[in-house]
């Protein structure tokens, strides 16, 4: 998402916290991740516009190794 109204917004300090958590049995491994615990908002720029960081993001996965 582009913010062009933010040219003077900047992120003084950020802490971004992800917690992985895995669980592996055999050939399975079963993973839950959580990224951007804290749910917090935060800009970056890549010299032409701002974009706003993604809110908390959970993925759960389930996988088998042959």
């Amino acid at each position: 998402m582009l913010f062009p109204l933010l040219e003077n917004k900047s992120n003084d300090s950020l802490v971004s916290v992800d917690l992985v958590a895995r669980y592996v049995q055999g050939p399975w491994t079963l993973a839950l991740n959580v990224d951007n615990i804290a749910d917090g908002t935060f800009y970056s720029s890549d010299g032409i516009g701002y974009y706003q960081s993604a809110g908390r993001t959970v993925r759960l996965s389930l996988s088998y190794k042959w």
